[in-house]
């Protein structure tokens, strides 16, 4: 007999409203609400009765429009309050935006997927809209390196396995790039070769707020690269110019564990080699303090 959940459609339209309505301030008629979910207004109206009834969801009483409600404070604020590294860098991380003028992304790692979890944007850069607070990037090959290369063999080899990664000279080459990453202690994200399809369904999702579209978009978007380095960089050579798309660098807990990805976004030109590592020297700068700033210190390598 399967242990696999059995589906629950009335929990998944209570995700997807609140996930909608995130994304958008202004709030949204019932109408609309229904047309994003693709039900019809009265399948919606008991999700929609049931959260206004919680204090999830607020209605405007001329506007008929909903929005998400004063019960959620609550939970938003435990939620982040039990992230102590994410707590601790928000200062880290505007400081880093305003010396650098790039956009700072943190993101807080569970065992298959980070959530996005802060966002300091710069409007110079190259717009990050595909992301927002609270959206899942699932770790699917070449995703979540950066967290990968301070993790055990064994989660590693999962990883790959998840990813479909079975030909022995990708696995070989992902593992010289977690190698890389770890010895340098931070990784660098490459746009070149992303697909120019995918990156706009990615965007139209999110300016839909089809939030729940964007991790099966994103695994779409890593399936089809051709290898690990048309994403992630190894060795950066002073004077060759990269289209970077990021660069991340893991904050560490007490116990060794990553706590949090804290990336570099928004580059609206390429960078040489050399720029890039003036510009993750900063960064990894940061993530060294806002560890020594939660009592944290990064794992045993003898132990991965």
């Amino acid at each position: 007999m399967s242990s696999r959940p059995r589906p629950s459609p009335q929990t998944d339209r209570v995700i997807a409203v609140v996930e909608m309505l995130a994304g958008a301030p202004g709030g949204l008629s019932q109408s609309e609400i229904s047309r994003r979910l693709g039900t019809t207004a009265a399948t919606c109206y008991p999700t929609l009765a049931a959260l206004e009834r919680a204090g999830w969801l607020r209605r405007h009483p001329t506007r008929r429009t909903y929005a998400l409600g004063p019960g959620l404070i609550a939970a938003g604020q435990a939620a982040t309050a039990g992230t102590d590294a994410l707590a601790a860098g928000r200062g880290r991380m505007a400081d880093l935006h305003r010396r650098l003028g790039l956009s700072v992304v943190a993101l807080v790692p569970a065992a298959e997927y980070a959530t996005v979890a802060h966002l300091v944007v710069d409007p110079r850069g190259r717009p990050v809209a595909t992301l927002r607070v609270g959206d899942t990037i699932p770790f699917h090959p070449p995703l979540g390196i950066t967290f990968m290369a301070w993790q055990p063999d064994a989660v590693v080899e999962g990883w790959l396995d998840r990813g479909g990664v079975t030909d022995p000279a990708d696995r070989g080459e992902y593992r010289e790039l977690l190698h890389v990453i770890r010895a340098r202690g931070y990784s660098v994200e490459l746009s070149a070769s992303l697909d120019e399809r995918v990156r706009r369904q990615v965007g139209a999702a999110a300016a839909a707020n089809l939030r729940g579209q964007l991790p099966g978009l994103l695994r779409d978007l890593a399936a089809g690269l051709a290898s690990p380095s048309d994403f992630v960089a190894g060795a950066l050579d002073p004077d060759q110019d990269y289209r970077v798309d990021s660069l991340s660098a893991p904050v560490f807990d007490a116990h060794g564990a990553v706590a949090l990805v804290v990336s570099l976004r928004g580059f609206a030109a390429a960078v040489t080699g050399a720029e890039t590592t003036h510009l993750a020297t900063a960064l990894t700068a940061a993530a060294i303090t806002i560890t020594a700033d939660v009592s944290g210190r990064p794992p045993d390598l003898g132990d991965l």
